[in-house]
């Protein structure tokens, strides 16, 4: 799994804590970044195009994810679209 920039990964803790997300949920979402980060470079998809989102769900919704955690999939992304 590719590692995420010092910088970005602090910025990007900080947002759950800003929404009030259960504290035992923000491993969660930064797992969810790294997965798409991880999809785009895989399958050559522009990560900072919002575009590619769908077909980072697309293949969640393949491997079985639960609807829940493709909805904390899509929040993490969109979170990652903001910081950038």
């Amino acid at each position: 799994m590719l590692a995420l920039p010092r910088g970005l990964k602090e910025q990007f803790e900080a947002l759950p804590k800003e929404q009030s997300i259960p504290q035992e949920s923000h491993v969660h979402y930064l797992k969810w970044l790294r997965f798409y980060l991880d999809f785009c470079h895989k399958y050559g998809f522009a990560r900072f195009r919002p575009e590619t989102l769908p077909q980072f769900l697309d293949k969640l919704r393949q491997k079985k994810q639960t609807e829940a955690r493709q909805k904390q999939a899509a929040k993490a992304v969109s979170w990652f679209y903001e910081l950038t």
